[in-house]
């Protein structure tokens, strides 16, 4: 089997954008991160493995139901790869401001890419203008442990806004080159993600790091 983790990429997308609507009042939904697909087998790793897809969206951007129109000719495989999709996280598709339901079906490239990995934590806010006054905290100093607790709306809050080790490539293009670009104990200025905005930290490898990101 072939070592290296294995990316998607939707054709014709532009930016972070998936898909396109035919309808102008209609704003597309917007990937926000992957999720891995299953190990290709031996008995596939020779093939074009250009799939069709099917997934339901939800106003809230998670994906609700998820099929591949395209059998790649191992149904377990195929079932594997939809409970992948089922993870993927978007922002929702907006009809004339609002938050819809949206099926798309569309065409995706199956690329092998190598792995780039960060132990990350986060601060989740619900607006912008929370995000811009805890990151001034941030920079006088204030401990990012500390503020994700009390103020993040992540779930990850508990544990300091620690998310573990994580391979940034899942991540969209305009995200993916912030984090490409921290270095060690620093932090990101509030990012956009879907409705929500997001303060990145990079942490610093340590056995303490390792040991929690095996836990969890």
């Amino acid at each position: 089997m072939k070592k290296i983790s294995l990316l998607v990429f939707v054709l014709l997308l532009s930016g972070c954008s998936v898909f396109k609507s035919q309808e102008s009042s209609i704003t597309e939904p917007v990937l926000l991160k992957q999720s891995p697909f299953p190990t290709i087998p031996e008995s596939l790793s020779d093939k074009d493995l250009d799939l069709y897809c099917e997934m339901l969206i939800g106003s809230d951007g998670k994906v609700g139901r998820a099929k591949i129109l395209t059998s790649s000719g191992d149904e377990t495989w195929d079932y594997l790869a939809e409970a992948s999709l089922m993870k993927w996280e978007f922002s929702p598709a907006l009809l004339n401001g609002d938050p819809i339901e949206i099926l798309v079906r569309r065409k995706i490239k199956l690329q092998y890419v190598e792995p780039q990995s960060i132990t990350l934590a986060e601060i989740l806010c619900n607006r912008q203008s929370e995000a811009e006054s805890i990151y001034t905290e941030l920079v006088k100093g204030k401990d990012f442990d500390e503020a994700a607790k009390k103020y993040s709306v992540s779930s990850t809050k508990d544990l300091g806004g620690y998310l573990g080790k994580v391979d940034i490539r899942y991540y969209c293009k305009e995200i993916r080159q912030v984090l490409s670009d921290l270095s060690e104990g620093e932090f990101t200025k509030p990012v956009t993600y879907g409705e929500y905005f997001v303060i990145f930290k990079r942490l610093k490898e340590t056995k303490e790091n390792i040991k929690v990101n095996l836990i969890f």
